[in-house]
């Protein structure tokens, strides 16, 4: 359950943990339980179903994406971009509402900053982590290749690789190379 609340960071910021694994599942495994809190749920996960199931991996990078546009705009700003209000409605509908939403690029940027200037790998990023479509969404090695995160020192994946062994090619899921 990735949201701001199972999030660790120390006092000096060199240390972010991810606490409450309630949640946790094998990514490998295709799901069709809803689990998770909303917003920071993905598309996939609320619209799941035995016939619809989702990969917990490319769920868990939505809701980074959610995250990480709270950690630009603040508490509950995902709802505020959307005019979603405070409400826990897990209502399909709320589907479409992301895909009109995200359809037009100018509308994530335009809620960004209100809040800051946000740099266009920044920005890239959020986009990519907040593709409704999981098929298109940022996987967890591309987004450890983006270079917003290279600021505070080269991120480590997964068994210790460097950030360079992903390259700076983003290869979408059934798409040729970017």
């Amino acid at each position: 359950d990735i949201k701001p609340e199972n999030i660790a960071v120390s006092d000096c910021a060199s240390t972010v943990k991810l606490l409450d694994f309630g949640c946790a599942v094998d990514s490998a495994v295709l799901r069709s339980d809803i689990e998770g809190t909303f917003p920071f749920m993905a598309p996939e996960v609320i619209c799941a179903c035995d016939a619809q199931p989702y990969s917990p991996a490319s769920s868990d990078m939505w809701s980074c994406g959610v995250v990480c546009l709270e950690m630009l705009g603040g508490i509950g700003k995902f709802n505020r971009m959307l005019q979603w209000g405070q409400v826990e409605d897990l209502n399909p509908s709320r589907v479409g509402e992301l895909r009109t939403f995200f359809a037009e690029p100018s509308n994530l940027l335009r809620a960004l900053q209100e809040h800051a200037k946000v740099c266009e790998d920044l920005l890239a990023l959020v986009r990519g982590l907040l593709e409704v479509d999981p098929a298109d969404r940022l996987a967890a090695e591309e987004a450890l290749g983006s270079s917003v995160l290279w600021t505070l020192g080269r991120p480590k994946a997964p068994g210790g690789a460097s950030t360079d062994d992903f390259g700076q090619g983003r290869a979408r899921r059934g798409r040729a190379e970017a």
